[in-house]
């Protein structure tokens, strides 16, 4: 048998950039999220998604559901707070 191989891990060689990237794909998915639920509310669409996509999303927003949550444990925001925030910006956009 040959020597034996030392495998390192991928992930032992992670810095503060590699959180950061972490944090800023979350970010991004976040805004996704609250974007296609605007549209939905707007009634306008977004990059060619599906209204039910829209609407998953819009509900899930209003109703601080499981993608809310997700995105929201992985940036440390409160998923209740930014529901409440999402929906009184609707109730603006109605007035």
């Amino acid at each position: 048998m040959g020597a034996a191989v030392s495998i390192q891990e991928p992930f032992d060689q992670l810095s503060i950039e590699d959180g950061l990237a972490e944090r800023r794909l979350w970010s991004s998915t976040l805004q996704l999220l609250i974007t296609d639920a605007r549209c939905y509310w707007r009634g306008k669409r977004w990059y060619g998604s599906a209204e039910l996509e829209l609407e998953q999303a819009f509900d899930d927003v209003c109703r601080c559901g499981p993608m809310l949550r997700h995105c929201c444990g992985f940036l440390d925001l409160e998923p209740d707070w930014l529901s409440e925030q999402f929906i009184k910006l609707c109730e603006r956009d109605m007035a």
